[in-house]
């Protein structure tokens, strides 16, 4: 768990890295915007070209919604970063690791699935 420091605001953050290697029977940004969809992100921007897709969380009980940041490298990189929506949330009870790792295990699972269940990650 980090914090942003933008603005003079302090707000909860959680970032984590993972390496994939995918044949070229998938597209992973394509994949990866799904998977956004699956975990309950609603998208709110995507560039392939940049390999960035922006998405926000639902508000519930437990945060006032996060940002989710996904960056897609061509060398099979995907970077998911969850930020608190909310500038003062220096506390975020888990909820952006969780967001952060419900993607990953989803994400896992449909490239898994496409290659036969032989991809696993690599945590960088």
């Amino acid at each position: 768990v980090g914090y942003n420091l933008k603005n003079n605001e302090m707000t909860a953050e959680f970032e984590e890295t993972r390496m994939f290697e995918v044949n070229g029977d998938i597209d992973l940004f394509d994949t990866c915007e799904k998977v956004a969809k699956e975990s309950g992100f609603n998208i709110k921007t995507r560039d392939k070209e940049k390999g960035l897709i922006l998405a926000r969380t639902n508000l519930n009980w437990k945060s006032w919604t996060e940002t989710v940041k996904i960056t897609v490298r061509d060398s099979g990189n995907v970077t998911v970063k969850s930020t608190c929506t909310f500038p003062m949330q220096m506390i975020d009870w888990g909820k952006n690791a969780a967001n952060v790792n419900l993607f990953f295990t989803n994400l896992l699972s449909n490239v898994a699935e496409v290659n036969g269940k032989k991809t696993v990650p690599n945590k960088t």
